[in-house]
């Protein structure tokens, strides 16, 4: 029953349905720890994906027990090199780094680097996984091009894996794109974010959280480009995911009503 939960959350997340998500998390971690017979790895999976989606919520305090339990599981049942290891260094860092401790988050997020590059070719997809993680702390810690020159190696390493659209390669693009626009590269950012749009509305729900977030920032973009009449259509889409999609209090909600109001 814990892994049918799992699997069903797992649905709920890939669609965007974060808070229906979390509560069937919640549900399979019960059933899992409940049982004395539950391997230890696939309860630490549940914690990784509950503490993932409590992350995308803004709720980063709560996800940081479960995470840190996850590390500790995996790191008392496997190698130390392992990349199941990696990946759980990779969320405690997005989750040290929500709660705005940079420096903790960046010391983690090299560690999972350093086992990811030891466990996987050096264009292998996932490793895009890790390098976006790194680029995302060093873009919070200041260093932008540093940010930059790591999700570019995200963008080319996906793109020799793959053709056509995907939700890791939009994820980077959406990246990307931010970064140039805070660079100021504003026609750049534009239009690798447009690209990305269009890419994701051909296969994900039309309410999906990427979908606002490629809308907000290319609302930001055009906003900094001086092109209101974009910006405020860009604005009000990105609204209409947004209250579909998040909590009313989410400050991506939020955030949204306070660029409509000053625009």
């Amino acid at each position: 029953i814990g892994v049918a939960l799992n699997n069903l959350a797992g649905n709920y997340e890939r669609s965007g349905r974060i808070g229906q998500a979390i509560d069937i998390y919640h549900q399979a971690l019960d059933v899992k720890r409940s049982d004395a017979l539950a391997d230890p790895l696939s309860v630490s999976s549940t914690m990784g994906n509950l503490g993932w989606c409590l992350c995308l919520n803004n709720e980063p305090s709560k996800a940081l027990p479960l995470l840190e339990e996850k590390l500790a599981i995996r790191k008392h049942h496997l190698p130390e090199n392992h990349i199941d290891v990696a990946n759980a260094l990779r969320l405690l860092s997005r989750c040290w780094e929500d709660l705005g401790d940079m420096h903790k988050a960046m010391q983690l997020c090299k560690e999972a680097v350093a086992i990811a590059s030891y466990c996987l070719p050096h264009e292998h997809p996932d490793i895009t996984l890790y390098l976006s993680q790194l680029a995302s702390c060093h873009y919070r810690s200041g260093n932008l091009e540093d940010a930059v020159g790591l999700e570019e190696q995200c963008a080319a390493v996906l793109r020799t894996n793959f053709s056509g659209p995907r939700d890791d390669l939009c994820t980077t693009l959406n990246n990307l794109g931010f970064y140039y626009s805070q660079q100021g590269r504003l026609h750049k950012a534009i239009e690798i974010l447009e690209d990305c749009l269009m890419a994701q509305r051909s296969f994900l729900p039309q309410n999906h959280p990427s979908i606002g977030t490629t809308l907000w920032n290319l609302g930001q973009a055009c906003e900094e480009g001086d092109d209101v009449v974009k910006a405020t259509e860009l604005y009000r889409e990105c609204f209409s995911v947004r209250e579909n999609s998040l909590p009313a209090t989410h400050p991506d909600v939020i955030s949204v009503l306070w660029a409509l109001a000053g625009i």
